[in-house]
C-alpha cells in the first residue's frame, strides 16, 4: 500500500523565512549596535557617567535575554509568529518612547525594558522558526540570514549619520522608530511549519507508519507528539560498560566464527540457551504488564510542582556537563563581544575621532562582517571542523583584533583593525548561532536556547556596569579591551579544559573495553594468547573453550551467565551459552546419559529427553542436547531450562507429548529451533519467529547494547533500522527507551510483516514506522539521530559453507553481500551520510575483515570511523561511525 507522509521543507518556504528573519535584524538588531552613536553627545549633556550609560546599554542587551525561559514558555504557548508580533510591537513602542527620555530612569523603562524585551522575544521567535524549517542545510540558512543581517551594521551608521545633520536625537530616534515598524511584515512571513510540509509517497507493504506532527504548529507546540507505551526498560536499572572491546587491526583476530553464524555454537540454529526463557506469549504479556506498572510513590505537591517545572523547562539539560560548559562559555564569550560592540563608539570617541569618522569605521567594520558571514559555511566545510572549534578560531581573531586597536595609533591602521575585527565577528557570528544546535537536539532546542539566552543576560547584567566601572576608575578604555579579552580567553580556556577531559575519559574507556569483554565477568581468569613469532604477549583474549576447561560445575556456569545477563542487558539465553559449553558432556540424568524414568516409562520427562536427543543424534542434528531442553521447556511451559531437569519423573499428557513430538519432527527436517518453537527472546522483548525471515544472533544483542549507550549518552530521540529483519533491534531499543521513536526498513515484504506483528505483540506498534523499501530506491530523506543496521554482509563465496538450517529456511538474500560482502554496508553509507544528522552516529554489524576496508568507503560519504568493538569470541563485529559536520 502507498502511504503519504510529511517531512521538514529544508528548503522551499524555508527560505523565505531565511530572508524574513534577516529583514527583522536588519530593522532591529542595528538600533543596539548604533545606540551609542545617537545618544553619546546626550549622555554628555545629562550628565551621565560612563557606569550610567554602560549600565542603560547592558540592561538592554541583558533583560531580553534574562527571559529567554519565559520566550521558550510563551513559545510553546502561541507559537513563533504570533511572538514575532509581539516582538515587533514592543520594539517599536519602546524606541519610539525612547525618543522622548530626559533623564536616567525613563532610558532605563524604555530602552532597557521595553525595546530589551522586544529584542530578546523577536531573537527567540526567528530562531525557532528558522532551526524548524531546515535540518540539513541549517548552517546555510544562518550564513545567508546572518550575511543579509550584516547590510544593517552598514546601512544603519550612515543613515544615522544623515539623519542626525538634519534632525535632532529625538526625531532621529522617532524615524528609526517609524523604520523598525517595518518588523511586523517580516513577522507576518513567519507562516507555521505545517502550512508548508512536503509530501512524500512511501510503499509501507499494507503497514501502518507512525503518525507524526511536525515541530511547529499553529498553536505553537514545538516539539513531535508521539504516543508513548511505557515499558519494563522504564524501570530504574543502571547501566555497566558495554563488553565489546575495541580494536584497530585485524590482527589479533584469532579464532571463533568469522560470521557469527557459520558456528553452531554461535546461535545458528540454536542461539544460547535461556534460564528465564518465556513460556507463552501468554506469560510474557502478563509479566511485562506488571513489570510496566509505574510503582505507585506519594509526592508532595511541591515536588510534584518541581518534576513539572523541570520536565517543561527541561531543566535536565543542566546535567549534562557539556552543555553547561557550552552554556557558560558561549555567554562569557557573548558578554565580551556585547560590550565591545556596545561601547565601540565611546571607545573610538575616546581616540578623538568625530562622528564622520567612526560611522566609517563601523562601516568598514559591517562590510568584511557581511562577506565573511556568506563565506564562513564555506570555510567551515573546507576545514572540516565542527562549529565550536570554528568558534573558537574566531574568538582568537577577536583578542588579537582588539590588542591591535590598544596599539593602533593611526587612523588608516584603525581601519585595518576595523577589517580584521569585521572578518572574526562574520565568521563568529555564524558558528556562535550553531554551537547549541550542533549538540542538542531539535526537541530540545528552544529551552536550551532560552536558558542560553537567560544565562547571557546575567552574565551581561552583572558584568557591564564592572567595565563602566573600570572606565570611571581608569579614566579611558584601554582597560576594558583588556579585561574584555581576559573573558573571552577564559571561554577557550574552560572549552579546553572540557576537551581535554572529555578525551581522556573517552580515552579511559576505549582503554577499559579494550580488555576482553570476559574479563569483566571473570575478573581475575586470564588466558594469555601468544603468538609463535611474538616477542612479548598479546593482551588477554577469552576463548570459550578455553575458559570452560576452569569451569567444572553447572552451578559456576549458571552463576557466570546470570552476571552476564545483568551486567550488559543481553538475553538470559544467548549468556546460557557458557552452561552448555560447561556441561555439554554430562547429563543430569544420570553419569552415561541414560534417563532414570518413572512409572509410566517412557512418558516421563526423562525418557522422553534421551529417547529425542538420541534421534537427533543419529541424524546428525547440531546440538541435539539443546535442542530437546528447548522443546520439552517450551512443552512443559517452564520458564527455565533447569527445569526440564528437575521434572525429570514428570509423566507428560498425551496432549503434550503430541505437541513435542511435531516440534521434534519439524527439528528433525533441520528446521532451526527458533522456526520450531515460534518465538524466541531477544534482550527484553519476545520475537515471533518464522521462515525465511533472518533469526537474530546473540551478536546482534551487543550491537543493541552499543546503540543503547549511544541514546543514553547523546539523548537520541530517532533510530532508524536498516534491513530490520524480525523487528528485533528497533523493538528491543524501544523497550528500554520509552523517551524514542523507530523507523524500521526493510526490502522483503515477509521482514515487514513480522515486524508489524513483533510491535504488536510487544505493545511497541503506537512508535515504530515500518517502511517496505530497497534501500536504493528509499526517498525518505528525514534526519536520524542514530542509525543502526544488521545487514548483509556474508562473502558470496561463502554462502555454500553455511549450515544447512541456514540454507534451507533462511533468506540468503539477507546473508549475502556479495562479492566482498560489502554490497549493502556500501549502500547504508552513502543513505546515512544524507539521513543523519550532524554528529549522529551510524553502528553496523560486519564480518571481521571489513573494518579496514570500511575506510576506504567513508571517505565520499562524508562519515569518519570511530571505533570498532569484539564480538563475544573476539572477532572485529561492530564499527561506530559519526557524520561529520558539514
Amino acid at each position: 500500500m502507498v502511504s503519504t507522509i510529511k517531512v521538514l521543507p529544508d528548503g522551499g518556504y524555508g527560505w523565505v523565512i531565511v530572508l524574513a528573519n534577516a529583514m527583522s535584524n536588519i530593522l532591529i538588531i542595528p538600533l543596539m549596535q548604533t545606540f551609542g552613536l545617537i545618544f553619546k553627545d546626550t549622555f554628555v549633556e545629562m550628565g551621565l557617567s560612563a557606569t550610567q550609560g554602560s549600565l542603560i546599554i547592558n540592561l538592554n542587551a541583558a533583560f531580553g535575554m534574562i527571559m529567554g525561559m519565559v520566550n521558550g514558555f510563551l513559545l510553546k504557548m502561541f507559537g513563533y509568529r504570533k511572538i514575532a508580533l509581539m516582538a515587533s510591537f514592543l520594539v517599536t513602542t519602546g524606541v519610539i518612547l525612547t525618543s522622548f527620555a530626559t533623564t536616567f530612569t525613563h532610558f532605563m523603562i524604555t530602552y532597557g525594558l521595553i525595546t530589551s524585551l522586544g529584542m530578546g522575544m523577536n531573537m527567540a521567535a526567528y530562531g525557532l522558526a528558522l532551526n524548524s524549517y531546515f535540518r540539513k542545510n541549517r548552517g546555510k540558512a544562518v550564513g545567508y540570514a546572518m550575511t543579509i543581517t550584516g547590510l544593517g551594521p552598514i546601512l544603519m551608521p550612515q543613515l544615522i549619520n544623515g539623519l542626525s545633520k538634519m534632525y535632532t536625537v529625538q526625531g532621529t530616534t522617532l524615524i528609526l522608530g517609524a523604520i523598525s515598524a517595518h518588523s511586523f511584515i517580516s513577522a507576518l512571513l513567519l507562516h507555521p511549519l505545517k502550512w508548508h510540509m512536503k509530501t512524500e509517497i512511501v510503499e509501507d507493504g499494507k503497514l501502518d507508519p507512525i503518525e507524526e506532527d511536525p515541530p511547529e504548529q499553529n498553536e505553537g507546540k514545538t516539539e513531535t507528539r508521539i504516543k508513548l507505551i511505557r515499558s519494563t526498560s522504564q524501570v530504574a536499572r543502571s547501566r555497566k560498560n558495554s563488553m565489546m572491546g575495541s580494536t584497530e587491526s585485524l590482527d589479533e583476530v584469532e579464532n571463533g566464527p568469522i560470521y557469527g553464524m557459520d558456528s553452531a555454537l554461535a546461535g545458528s540454529v540454536i542461539s544460547l540457551h535461556s534460564m528465564n526463557r518465556k513460556a507463552s506469549v501468554v506469560s510474557q504479556s502478563k509479566k511485562s504488564s506488571k513489570i510496566g506498572e509505574p510503582t505507585i510513590k506519594t509526592k508532595s505537591s511541591w515536588r510534584l510542582f518541581l518534576d513539572r517545572l523541570v520536565k517543561f523547562f527541561d531543566l535536565d539539560l543542566l546535567k549534562d556537563p557539556i552543555y553547561v560548559s557550552i552554556m557558560v562559555g558561549l555567554s562569557l564569550a557573548v558578554f565580551a563581544e556585547i560590550n565591545f560592540s556596545l561601547l565601540t563608539a565611546f571607545i573610538l570617541a575616546e581616540f578623538s575621532l568625530n562622528t564622520e569618522q567612526i560611522a566609517t569605521f563601523m562601516s568598514i567594520l559591517g562590510i568584511a562582517d557581511i562577506i565573511f558571514r556568506f563565506l564562513a559555511p564555506y570555510i567551515g566545510q573546507l576545514m572540516k571542523l565542527p562549529p565550536r572549534p570554528m568558534y573558537v578560531i574566531t574568538l582568537f581573531l577577536l583578542i588579537l583584533s582588539r590588542f591591535s586597536l590598544l596599539i593602533s595609533n593611526n587612523y588608516i591602521i584603525l581601519l585595518g583593525v576595523a577589517l580584521g575585527l569585521g572578518i572574526a565577528k562574520g565568521v563568529r557570528t555564524v558558528y556562535m548561532r550553531l554551537v547549541v544546535p550542533a549538540y542538542v537536539p531539535i526537541e530540545k532546542l528552544a529551552s536550551a536556547s532560552g536558558l542560553q539566552m537567560m544565562v547571557n543576560g546575567f552574565c551581561i547584567l552583572l558584568g557591564g556596569p564592572v567595565i563602566g566601572m573600570i572606565r570611571d576608575v581608569t579614566g579611558n578604555y584601554i582597560m576594558c579591551i583588556v579585561v574584555l579579552n581576559c573573558v573571552t580567553l577564559s571561554t577557550i580556556a574552560i572549552w579546553s579544559i572540557e576537551a581535554i577531559t572529555t578525551r581522556f575519559k573517552k580515552k579511559q574507556r576505549v582503554q577499559d573495553k579494550s580488555v576482553e569483554q570476559t574479563d569483566t565477568l571473570l575478573n581475575k581468569i586470564k588466558v594469555p594468547v601468544r603468538c609463535a613469532f611474538a616477542k612479548k604477549p598479546r593482551k588477554p583474549v577469552f576463548r570459550k573453550r578455553e575458559i570452560i576447561k576452569m569451569i567444572n560445575s553447572r552451578e559456576v556456569a549458571a552463576s557466570l551467565a546470570s552476571f552476564l545477563s545483568k551486567s550488559a542487558h543481553i538475553s538470559t539465553k544467548n549468556t546460557q551459552q557458557f552452561v552448555r559449553l560447561a556441561c555439554g558432556k554430562t547429563s543430569e540424568f544420570g553419569g552415561n546419559g541414560i534417563g532414570q524414568v518413572g512409572s509410566d516409562g517412557d512418558n516421563t520427562v526423562g525418557a522422553l529427553f534421551e529417547k529425542w536427543r538420541q534421534k537427533f543424534a543419529e541424524n546428525s542434528i547440531p546440538e541435539s542436547r539443546e535442542s530437546i531442553e528447548d522443546i520439552l521447556a517450551h512443552c512443559l511451559g517452564t520458564a527455565r531450562i533447569s527445569d526440564v531437569y528437575k521434572f525429570k519423573r514428570t509423566v507428560l499428557s498425551e496432549a503434550r507429548i503430541k505437541e513435542m513430538e511435531r516440534l521434534c519432527s519439524k527439528r528433525l527436517k533441520r528446521m532451526p529451533i527458533q522456526y520450531v518453537l515460534g518465538e524466541w527472546p531477544f534482550r527484553q522483548v519476545t520475537l515471533k519467529m518464522s521462515p525465511p525471515v533472518f533469526i537474530p544472533r546473540p551478536e546482534t544483542e551487543q550491537l543493541v547494547e552499543l546503540v543503547s549507550g549511544e541514546i543514553v549518552r547523546k539523548g537520541a530521540r530517532h533510530v532508524l533500522d536498516l534491513c530490520c529483519g524480525s523487528g528485533a533491534i528497533s523493538l528491543a531499543l524501544l523497550r528500554e527507551h520509552p523517551a524514542i521513536k523507530a523507523t524500521a526498513v526493510d526490502q522483503s515484504a515477509a521482514a515487514c510483516q513480522l515486524t508489524k506483528e513483533n510491535a504488536q505483540r510487544n505493545g511497541l506498534n503506537g512508535r515504530i514506522r515500518i517502511i517496505r523499501s530497497q534501500l536504493t530506491e528509499w526517498g525518505r530523506r528525514e534526519k536520524f539521530d542514530i542509525i543502526v543496521s544488521n545487514p548483509p554482509y556474508v562473502f558470496s563465496e561463502d554462502l555454500d559453507g553455511l549450515q544447512d538450517e541456514i540454507k534451507l529456511y533462511e533468506d540468503l538474500a539477507a546473508l549475502d553481500g556479495g562479492r566482498d560482502g560489502l554490497d549493502v554496508i556500501k549502500t547504508i553509507l552513502e543513505l546515512s551520510s544524507e539521513c543523519l544528522n550532524e554528529n549522529g552516529k551510524l553502528f553496523v554489524e560486519v564480518e571481521p575483515r571489513h573494518p579496514r576496508l570500511l575506510r576506504d568507503c567513508l571517505r565520499a560519504p562524508g562519515l569518519a570511523h570511530v571505533r570498532t568493538f569484539k564480538d563475544f569470541c573476539g572477532k572485529d563485529r561492530f564499527v561506530e561511525m559519526i557524520k561529520l559536520e558539514q
